[in-house]
């Protein structure tokens, strides 16, 4: 039975379809920039840490579900990495009200924070997916 899959694996996931890409940024003036070249999309930006145990849950479960993948695809996805905090991080945790990981903000097509839309903390598939529809 060499060379065979096994009947009992499931079959492997596509690595494009299984976890969302995200684009870096480092401060205020990087994420601006972002925001402006979204060419029409909206924008998912991401506050997490790698000490942020909550934030590796997210990553794992939540970032990876079909659903989540799906919904995101026409989104532009943008990661801030406070595992270390510099100066310019917390500007930009200052100037968008992010007390710290994990913190979900939307932006519309324009670049404007969507009110109401913001995840803080833990979040469920569900919770995300809403926040995503609307």
């Amino acid at each position: 039975m060499s060379g065979h899959a096994s009947p009992l694996r499931s079959p492997p996931i596509s690595q494009d379809t299984a976890h969302l890409t995200f684009e870096h940024v480092d401060g205020a003036a990087s994420l601006k920039e972002k925001l402006a070249t979204a060419n029409g999309r909206p924008t998912l930006v991401y506050f997490t840490a790698d000490w942020c145990v909550i934030c590796r849950g997210i990553e794992r479960d939540i970032l990876s579900a079909p659903e989540i993948v799906t919904g995101l695809k026409g989104f532009q996805r943008v990661k801030v990495d406070l595992t270390t905090l510099d100066e310019a991080k917390q500007d930009l945790m200052r100037d968008l009200a992010v007390i710290g990981p994990p913190t979900v903000v939307f932006f519309d097509a324009s670049g404007a924070e969507l009110n109401g839309s913001r995840l803080i903390g833990d979040m469920t598939v569900e919770t995300l997916a809403a926040s995503i529809v609307n």
